[in-house]
């Protein structure tokens, strides 16, 4: 009689697949879905709940064990939003760089739009052409998650104002 205990069942780094882990003797494993390897199923299909992993006896193959494994939640893990202020400068002035921070291994995405749109730069420090509101998420590359709201971060450039100075012109009319 064949033997199969699941062990692991684990999302992939990219979250678009999954692998479950498993001890098995006494004849051949099959899956429904996704390679099966010595001691495990890789490459599962997120989207393909349950896998139907098999052992068929080697000596009868009308003796088998099977057992359905439920997918892991592959959902997206919670990514903080960037941190980071606004500035603030005189026309005139050169046009600094709005900086943000994100956790380690993430990338900073800005945008011109508060939700949707696509990104006009990547980058933890961004030279904008102009005054303006940017937004920002933070973006993990080996998830393809982002945070679930955007920084607003402005550049405010402030008018200078003129002064004007009217001379004033006295007429003296001699009376002669």
């Amino acid at each position: 009689m064949p033997t199969l205990v699941i062990g692991n069942v684990m999302c992939s780094a990219d979250l678009l697949t999954y692998s479950v882990d498993f001890t098995a003797t006494g004849g051949t494993v099959t899956a429904s879905a996704g390679t099966v390897g010595a001691t495990s199923v890789t490459g599962i299909p997120i989207g393909t709940s349950p896998v139907i992993i098999t052992v068929t006896s080697t000596s009868n193959s009308e003796c088998t064990i099977s057992i359905p494994v439920v997918a892991p939640d592959c959902s997206c893990p919670t990514i903080p939003p960037p941190t980071g202020n606004s500035e603030e400068i005189c026309q005139g002035e050169p046009i600094p760089n709005l900086i943000v921070n994100v956790g380690t291994g993430y990338t900073a995405r800005w945008y011109n739009v508060s939700s949707g749109g696509a990104p006009i730069f990547s980058g933890s420090s961004f030279t904008p052409p102009s005054g303006g509101t940017w937004y920002v998420e933070t973006y993990d590359p080996v998830t393809n998650c982002v945070s679930s709201t955007r920084l607003t971060i402005s550049l405010t450039i402030n008018q200078i104002q003129q002064r004007i100075s009217v001379a004033t012109t006295r007429y003296v009319r001699e009376i002669m």
